[in-house]
């Protein structure tokens, strides 16, 4: 199981060779679920980075929602275009040949789940982008790699930052109060349990990914600059759900294939 973060030179050769693209941003907890499902059904497919704002253009032709707002993931399979992890988590499921992550009989129970966890997760997203425009080292590592050396490198991210802010109706009242609920109605859905049903399915990977926003995986699963794990940090509430932590830490040893197995 192999798949490549392509650059705009490799991207058709590869892309072509694999019929599947995920567009992304590879630090986005989101996209995270989708690249989750893409490895445990042992899928290859290559990776094309999305900046907000200067990739906006481009993300809508490649979703076919011109004019439209589009987010990332994004997945491109051979002709079809699926936009939403879940939406790609529906589609991947529907065509590996390992264990399905939604089965048929939880597939309510995890669009329920889906819709609860959505507003604590875009809580998470407040949170970072509040650090963006607070903190300078963010800001830079925000940044694309080859703007840095720029001298508004950290103006263009925070203007990327404002950006998200505006397109996705972003509050930063109460964030660690919303965050804290969130956990606690994660905690209570696993009940102490291993799964939040009788065996892993991506009720799972949704509950994991939240905690993305308080204690971020191992590089090994999603490398992230310390700049960037700063922003998605909440040393507070890590502490607090140590037990999530700990949980989600197992699931990912057990259940997550890592890019290159």
């Amino acid at each position: 199981m192999v798949f490549e973060t392509c650059d705009a030179a490799a991207e058709v050769v590869y892309a072509a060779a694999a019929m599947r693209t995920l567009v992304l941003e590879s630090f986005s907890p989101w996209c995270e679920r989708a690249r989750f499902v893409l490895l445990h059904h042992r899928l290859t497919f290559a990776e094309k980075e999305h900046v907000p704002l200067i990739g906006e253009l481009a993300l809508q032709l490649r979703a076919r929602r011109l004019g439209q707002r589009v987010s990332v993931p994004l997945l491109l399979d051979d002709g079809a275009v699926v936009m939403g992890s879940l939406a790609i988590a529906e589609h991947v499921d529907a065509r590996g040949e390992q264990a399905r992550l939604i089965p048929a009989a939880l597939r309510a129970e995890v669009q329920a789940l889906h819709e609860r966890l959505e507003p604590v997760m875009a809580t998470g997203r407040a949170q970072a982008l509040r650090i963006v425009l607070a903190d300078d080292e963010v800001a830079l590592a925000a940044a694309p790699p080859r703007l840095r050396a720029l001298p508004g490198a950290r103006a263009a991210a925070r203007l990327g930052a404002r950006f998200l802010l505006r397109k996705y109706d972003v509050s930063f009242a109460g964030i660690t109060e919303r965050l804290r609920a969130g956990l606690m109605a994660v905690r209570a859905t696993l009940g102490g349990g291993r799964h939040v049903h009788h065996e892993f399915s991506y009720a799972d990977v949704l509950c994991a990914s939240l905690l993305q926003f308080v204690a971020p995986v191992s590089d090994r699963f999603v490398p992230l600059e310390p700049a960037t794990r700063r922003s998605f940090s909440n040393p507070e509430l890590a502490q607090e759900f140590s037990d999530l932590v700990a949980w989600r830490d197992e699931l990912y040893a057990q259940h997550r294939p890592s890019a290159s197995s």
